[in-house]
């Protein structure tokens, strides 16, 4: 075939044609995935016009996805995007339209951010964005015989478990529910108050650390009332069903958790408030380990960016871990490697890490 750029049509999700579009993403993602994306895509990204289409000849051919974000850095706010679900369709492969895409997301955002395997890592870092490849995820086993991770799957976690499960996930796990989690109290349902209450979780958001203990900034979400509102209160009400909320306390907060039930696993999808004060953000996270238990969650998943939440999650329990990326990249080479001094602070609420499979 040949090689000559192709004349293609740059639309949104909304104005492409639906049946074409909902056919590309099952060919791609599959139709868990595609299911998803079709009825409620709109709300991931933040709106359809974050979903864009290359259509050529009327046809779907290339199709890739961002959600606009505010991330801090230090006490300075930076306007982004996380960028994923970058797909050409083989038979317009090595025509120009990847490149188009790539070209529209950095017209449009000054900063792009990622979450990459360990291939795709390669492949940016080739390219001169920053990559960090010490990210750790952690996973706190309660019910071995039916962790995911411990099923069938080719993901580094999976395996990595699979090769480690005979020896550390049932002593742990029979660890955990006799010594940590009837010690905490299982909440199953938060106060009512604070599942409506966006602007009372940026307040306590706003006492997140700006720096390091060594002066470093922290990169981390911003995590603006709006933020809130939209990640989890104007989420479809299958999504919002499984969140769990926990403070440390109802009264006066200056710690929060915030977690999804799915059934197959609990995932700690955001942690923020003063972490610096370990011995209260400990208690808080068995506390959201007990409820997981308290409701049948095999595991509870974690995401780490830097060296103080992965220590804090390993005294909360949660021992066993696997590795983990972030990528980033700015307009110029200076303002990417003006990122990388960052210490990061990442959740499983970030970018599209809690999307359904």
């Amino acid at each position: 075939m040949s090689s000559a750029p192709l004349e293609a049509k740059l639309v949104t999700a909304a104005e492409a044609p639906a049946g074409e579009l909902d056919l590309f993403l099952q060919t791609f993602f599959g139709a868990t995935k595609a299911a998803f994306l079709r009825d409620h895509g709109s709300w991931w990204h933040r709106g359809d016009e974050n979903r864009l289409v290359l259509l050529v000849d009327g046809r779907v051919a290339a199709y890739t996805g961002v959600i606009p974000t505010t991330v801090r850095r230090g006490q300075e706010e930076l306007e982004g995007a996380w960028w994923m679900d970058l797909v050409v369709a083989p038979a317009f492969r090595r025509r120009g339209l990847e490149r188009r895409l790539d070209a529209e997301v950095r017209r449009r955002f000054r900063w792009i951010l990622g979450f990459p395997n360990a291939l795709a890592a390669k492949i940016h870092r080739r390219h001169r964005w920053g990559v960090k490849e010490d990210l750790k995820v952690h996973l706190l086993p309660l019910e071995p015989r039916r962790m995911p991770a411990l099923q069938r799957g080719d993901s580094i976690l999976s395996r990595a478990l699979r090769s480690s499960a005979a020896t550390l996930a049932t002593p742990l796990a029979h660890w955990h529910r006799r010594r940590l989690l009837p010690s905490t109290p299982a909440v199953k349902t938060p106060p009512q108050r604070w599942v409506l209450d966006a602007e009372a979780l940026a307040r306590v958001a706003s006492t997140t650390p700006t720096h390091s203990a060594a002066g470093a900034p922290w990169l981390t979400a911003a995590r603006r009332a709006e933020d809130f509102s939209w990640r989890y209160l104007e989420a479809p009400p299958s999504y919002r069903e499984g969140l769990r909320l926990h403070v440390d306390d109802e009264d006066s907060p200056r710690l929060a958790v915030i977690s999804r039930h799915t059934g197959r696993g609990a995932r700690i999808l955001d942690l923020f408030g003063d972490l610096r004060e370990t011995g209260r953000v400990i208690p808080l996270l068995r506390r959201a380990a007990a409820s997981a238990a308290a409701e049948g969650e095999p595991q509870v998943t974690a995401l780490a960016g830097n060296g103080l939440i992965s220590s804090t999650l390993r005294r909360a329990g949660f021992l066993i871990t696997s590795t983990a990326r972030f990528c980033w990249l700015g307009t110029t080479a200076d303002q990417t490697e003006s990122l990388a001094p960052c210490d990061l602070h990442w959740n499983l609420g970030d970018s599209d890490n809690d999307e359904p499979r």
